[in-house]
């Protein structure tokens, strides 16, 4: 039988209401080496924006769907928007039994790492089995809580291990620290006995989201507009260990005050582009302080680790989440779909593409929310 899913689709760069396509996609009968999933959650990231826009550094490949109506069928050639989600399996291939880390089933939740041109953005999909994550043992997670894992809590999760050797005691300073990855960081920081220092905008809420990252076991939180007061600068001088690690996602003068606090020998490894400018540091931080700039994207962990690898990091992530030693980043889910009679169903064309416009443009973080869960 054949299957259609409703998918939000790029055929090329553009503004958000121009290169964000709705359609219904015929995607034909299943494979027999593919899985059929319906998506539960998408995360919506700043890497679908700049993919939007035709900025992301990797373009999936284009192929042509057929998009039907009820009086045509027409040749659309693009890619399915989205980098992340969980599914949920319906149907599995007669030659597709195996997934990445184990065995995969009707029912089993997956996290998909490999879309191909296919996306998170889209009510069904058709996927290799052998690119996504089954997870098996649901207990103490949720597909809402687990929707961001790939991206936001494995990236906050490696940089602390990857980028430099830190020993326990030593500070990490960042900066966006209120973000899905600051708030991850801060916790696995915590769990690791490392300390953070974390760098937010002053905002109107900012005594309640100094408590709230305090919560997360954040040591000291400063607004970004005091980074290079003398009070600051006297504070960080009498702390009783260094400060080795600066994590930037806005770049531009924030990330040069950011740097400005490491020590003598310190890194500093940029993950994101909030504000896209030029991240640079005045000579006398390389010649007399020895800082080191580098970049960070953590597709490079998946390309070179073996599978066992990337799961133990995975596990790990998710017994945490279980126990409640890590809590899920804070996230609006935005509902693409109605119940009526006990039944759910995707929202109309234009519905589903006003809800991706209202995400893309959020100014917190969100995701969209295929069905009742």
């Amino acid at each position: 039988m054949s299957e259609i899913t409703r998918a939000a689709i790029t055929t090329g760069p553009g503004s958000y209401e121009e290169a964000i396509k709705l359609y219904d996609i015929d995607l034909g009968t299943l494979p027999e080496d593919k899985i059929l999933i319906e998506m539960l959650i998408a995360s919506v990231n700043p890497s679908d924006t700049l993919y939007i826009s035709g900025i992301y550094p990797t373009q999936n490949p284009k192929i042509d769907f057929t998009a039907v109506s009820d009086s045509s069928k027409h040749t659309v050639y693009g890619n399915i928007i989205g980098f992340e989600g969980v599914g949920r399996v319906l149907q599995v291939g007669a030659n597709a039994k195996q997934a990445m880390n184990d065995k995969v089933e009707v029912g089993d939740w997956v996290i998909p790492l490999d879309f191909g041109s296919y996306g998170s953005w889209s009510s069904k999909l058709f996927l290799n089995p052998l690119g996504v994550v089954v997870v098996k043992n649901k207990d103490g997670l949720t597909p809402g809580g687990i929707s961001s894992t790939k991206v936001n809590a494995l990236t906050a999760y490696r940089m602390l291990l990857d980028i430099v050797k830190l020993e326990k005691g030593d500070y990490v300073i960042q900066n966006g620290a209120n973000s899905g990855v600051g708030q991850y960081l801060i916790q696995f920081a915590r769990l690791f006995g490392y300390r953070t220092i974390n760098v937010i905008r002053d905002r109107a809420n900012y005594d309640e989201t100094v408590s709230f990252l305090k919560g997360l076991g954040a040591d000291i939180v400063v607004k970004d507009s005091s980074l290079e007061t003398d009070a600051l600068i006297e504070q960080f001088s009498h702390l009783d260990a260094p400060i080795k690690l600066a994590i930037n996602c806005i770049g531009g003068i924030a990330s040069q005050k950011l740097a400005s606090h490491l020590n003598y020998g310190g890194t500093m490894s940029t993950y994101g582009a909030i504000t896209s400018d030029p991240v640079s540091l005045p000579a006398p931080s390389f010649m007399f302080k020895n800082i080191k700039l580098r970049g960070y994207w953590l597709n490079e962990f998946f390309v070179e680790n073996p599978v066992s690898e990337i799961m133990e990091t995975w596990n790990h992530i998710f017994d945490l989440m279980r126990t409640g030693e890590i809590q899920p980043q804070v996230t609006e889910f935005i509902d693409v779909f109605t119940k009526s009679d006990g039944k759910t169903q995707v929202v109309s064309l234009e519905e589903f593409k006003r809800k991706t416009i209202q995400a893309v443009n959020s100014k917190v973080k969100v995701g969209l929310r295929f069905t009742e869960i």
